[in-house]
């Protein structure tokens, strides 16, 4: 829950800053005892835990927050390896304010090619989620590497700068929509046939602010709550082939973004310490606290589908300062 109007209060998005990259998808078996590996934003180790190992993650866009596995995201460090570039809508025109495409991950690619060096077992693909060929070909090149496939985690995402509604535009809305709602249907939707066959799951990256909403952001919150309630209609749906669906809504993770956007007001210390104060326990959330739920989530909650798992260190908790600066205010009126 960040400062008024200035941020993408959340993990999905801050996770997709790092690292990784957009989606994952990855083939492992529970059995296999294999280690996860939590890294921080520049790659390095923070710590090893005894985790079913994804064999294989296909990804793209933002780094993979939590449940990716290389400091994600975001969408964040994350259990094993994730990796791909971020999967960016059609650049839009000069012309239209309305419309902000995120920018590229740059040092994607070169990361998750060093990535799959490093990790045994780890196969780094560059992949769109916004175009249907790009995922076709990610889920095929799973199945002929690995014979199978166990887990999806849908991490794409984009949170754009704050705006007014007046200052949103139709073209913009889509262009979010077909990257934060329907990237995660494609995927999931050809990812299915598989998922039935091994009785998989799916985990679906979405944002506190989806349930609670947030100022200055009608688009990207209508399209997390969008995720939220078709991770909820997917888990009745897939229940018949014991796949199951769950989704995590991250709140305020430290992250490069939430750096970034700090240092832009005009003092980012009263800023980090606003969203500090926004959590019960006291601090923000880090990457690997939205990769640990991934993890359990793919791994160890057999009985747990439709869920909604916050990771927000209770920061839609109890009553707050909700009313935006310059709000006319009312004293109260009592009966006489």
């Amino acid at each position: 829950m960040g400062p008024h109007s200035r941020w993408p209060q959340e993990g999905s998005r801050d996770l997709c800053q790092g690292l990784c990259c957009g989606n994952l998808l990855f083939p492992f078996s529970v059995q296999s005892g294999a280690q996860v590996v939590i890294c921080d934003k520049d790659g390095e180790w923070v710590s090893l835990s005894p985790h079913p190992q994804p064999l294989l993650p296909h990804t793209q866009k933002s780094w993979p927050p939590a449940l990716s596995s290389l400091r994600p995201r975001s969408p964040g460090p994350q259990p094993l390896l994730p990796q791909t570039q971020e999967s960016r809508p059609p650049a839009p025109p000069p012309s239209d304010p309305g419309v902000q495409a995120p920018s590229p991950c740059l040092p994607a690619e070169s990361r998750g090619r060093a990535l799959e060096q490093e990790l045994a077992g780890t196969v780094f693909l560059l992949c769109d989620v916004t175009r249907e060929e790009d995922v076709r070909a990610l889920i095929s090149e799973t199945i002929r590497r690995f014979g199978r496939l166990d887990c999806v985690v849908n991490n794409a995402g984009y949170h754009p700068p704050p705006q007014w509604p007046e200052e949103t535009s139709a073209q913009g809305f889509r262009q979010l929509l077909e990257l934060n709602l329907l990237g995660t249907y494609t995927l999931t939707k050809l990812a299915l046939p598989h998922l039935r066959k091994s009785k998989g799951n799916i985990i679906n990256i979405s944002s506190l602010v989806g349930a609670i909403g947030q100022v200055q952001a009608v688009p990207y919150v209508a399209t997390k709550g969008a995720v939220t309630a078709m991770t909820k209609a997917l888990a009745l749906d897939e229940s018949q082939y014991g796949v199951r669906v769950n989704c995590i809504s991250p709140g305020n993770i430290w992250t490069p973004l939430w750096e970034e956007l700090a240092a832009s007001t005009p003092d980012p210390t009263a800023t980090v310490l606003q969203g500090t104060l926004a959590q019960p326990l006291g601090h923000m959330g880090q990457p690997a606290d939205v990769g640990a739920a991934a993890v359990f989530l793919a791994s160890e909650a057999n009985f747990c589908t439709g869920i909604e798992l916050l990771v927000t260190g209770g920061a839609e908790l109890g009553f707050g300062r909700k009313a935006i600066p310059g709000t006319p205010v009312e004293p109260p009126i009592i009966p006489s």
